[in-house]
């Protein structure tokens, strides 16, 4: 690797670097807020009287299920490992390194892909947590502070993909 597209890689890698492990750390947090409502909701139920919010909280399960299960062995992982396996790969790979749209094609896009599958389950979760507050479901509460966290996890994913995206829009073509 020639010392011009080493001193541009370090640069570029500098934030993606640190900003892939802040969306690795944001996607566990997803997971452990969305296992902490499905062991809530195993325990608890919405409402005072029995069966009156049931098809609302088998809907929730359901949804909860197939979220994590996307986290921990499917798209959603599948994402976060491309994007960290090209971060890899990359280094070693002074072709590509010579592209500056590599950032865009392979990490940008990749999160994407994450956010998208991920937006699936929470617009759906969204619905859910608007019925709870305006109906005011008594033993919604932790639930609801659970998806705070799962929300708050989502913006910290998009705040390091526009940081990203802020530092592939700077990138140099290098020549050797």
């Amino acid at each position: 690797m020639s010392n011009s597209i080493k001193q541009e890689f370090d640069r570029v890698y500098a934030v993606i670097g640190p900003e892939s492990v802040a969306i690795d750390d944001a996607i566990v947090e997803i997971q452990d807020q969305v296992y902490n409502c499905i062991k809530h909701l195993r325990y608890n139920r919405f409402g005072f009287m029995p069966g009156a919010y049931e098809d609302l909280l088998n809907e929730t399960k359901e949804l909860l299920d197939r979220f994590l299960l996307d986290i921990l062995w499917g798209n959603v992982k599948d994402g976060i490992d491309t994007i960290d396996d090209t971060l890899w790969m990359i280094r070693d790979d002074d072709k590509s390194l010579l592209d500056p749209s590599w950032v865009d094609r392979e990490i940008v896009n990749n999160i994407d892909l994450v956010c998208a599958r991920m937006d699936e389950y929470l617009i759906h979760l969204y619905r859910i947590i608007k019925e709870l507050i305006d109906d005011e479901v008594y033993g919604a509460e932790e639930f609801l502070e659970y998806t705070k966290i799962i929300y708050e996890a989502n913006k910290k994913i998009t705040e390091s993909r526009w940081k990203i995206v802020k530092v592939s829009s700077n990138m140099e073509i290098v020549e050797f």
